[in-house]
């Protein structure tokens, strides 16, 4: 009778700590998913931050004042077959 007990709250035991390590995986899963998470947003902030300075540089006017500064000439791409670029 003593072996049986001794057997019931081993396996117990053992069946606690499975749940433990299983509930600290999941945990630490969900921590690093957040991580990413916040980095994939940061990132994404950063994309956009740039995409408005390249909007902001890139305007025609302040193309054609760039080209102006260094003395080149200014004359549009025109693509074959179209009016306009």
């Amino acid at each position: 009778m003593f072996a049986k007990l001794l057997l019931v709250i081993l396996v117990m035991a053992a069946t606690a700590c499975a749940l433990l390590v299983s509930r600290q995986q999941r945990l630490d899963t969900a921590h690093r998913t957040a991580q990413v998470h916040r980095e994939l947003l940061k990132q994404q902030q950063r994309f956009w931050t740039l995409r408005r300075d390249i909007a902001i540089e890139s305007q025609p006017d302040r193309i054609r004042e760039a080209i102006g500064e260094i003395g080149g000439q200014w004359s549009p791409i025109v693509l074959p077959g179209r009016d306009r670029l």
